[in-house]
């Protein structure tokens, strides 16, 4: 308790520092996540590769769940590597799957999805969080990455080979 009564003024301090040193380190992983995303979407068939990087947040997930520290660390910086490499196929996909007229159209509905639909995920968080625990978060993460995995395997299936 300091002199006005705060307890642990110093310690929220130093977590504010962690939290943002933290956000830092994932948006920065977005760099080498966006360029191996961008390579791969250039090189191979982005339907084929996109679920790929959903599949391999899977692993990370469940490390992030049950892993020791050390382990912990690496497995969610694979996972934001894995996530950011997603967003060059998403946008490849749309632009080979739309006629040029309505293009700008599903850019935008798929926004609206990605920050508005998907922002919902961090009410899930805190639901999942308060009923379970932060194990369980991470176990939800990966169910829901093998349902999002599988639906566009599907689609990887059922496309032309040019998407």
């Amino acid at each position: 308790v300091n002199g006005d009564g705060q307890v642990g003024a110093e310690l929220t301090d130093h977590y504010h520092g962690l939290a943002s040193v933290s956000v830092l380190v994932v948006l920065g992983l977005g760099i080498p996540g966006q360029l191996i995303g961008g390579h791969l979407a250039d090189r191979f068939r982005p339907a084929v590769v996109y679920p790929l990087m959903i599949a391999s947040t899977i692993p990370c997930a469940l490390v992030m769940a049950n892993g020791k520290l050390p382990l912990v660390i690496v497995a969610a910086g694979a996972l934001a590597v894995f996530m950011f490499a997603q967003q060059p196929l998403e946008n490849l996909m749309i632009a080979r799957a739309t006629p040029p007229n309505w293009r700008s159209t599903v850019y935008g509905l798929k926004f609206v999805l990605a920050f508005g639909v998907a922002s919902s995920g961090a009410y899930l968080t805190g639901w999942v969080w308060d009923r379970y625990d932060l194990p369980m978060v991470f176990n939800v993460l990966a169910g829901v990455a093998v349902c999002m995995a599988t639906i566009a395997g599907i689609y990887a299936f059922a496309t032309r080979p040019n998407q």
